[in-house]
């Protein structure tokens, strides 16, 4: 099995934060910026629990 794509934390934090603006849904923003929506959301996710707000993965 070949592992998927990798992201920076950087990447990934900017994905997430797009997010929360008016209108802006997950899956709206997963499609406009070519990522998978669960991956965005499982982003988002870690982002939130995360005390420091970094992101523990890269993919």
């Amino acid at each position: 099995m070949t592992k998927g794509r990798e992201y920076s934390p950087q990447l990934n934090r900017e994905a997430v934060l797009l997010t929360p603006k008016p209108n802006a849904s997950c899956r709206q923003t997963a499609l406009d910026s070519g990522f998978n929506t669960n991956l965005l959301r499982c982003w988002k996710r870690e982002l939130e629990q995360s005390q420091d707000k970094t992101f523990k993965s890269s993919g």
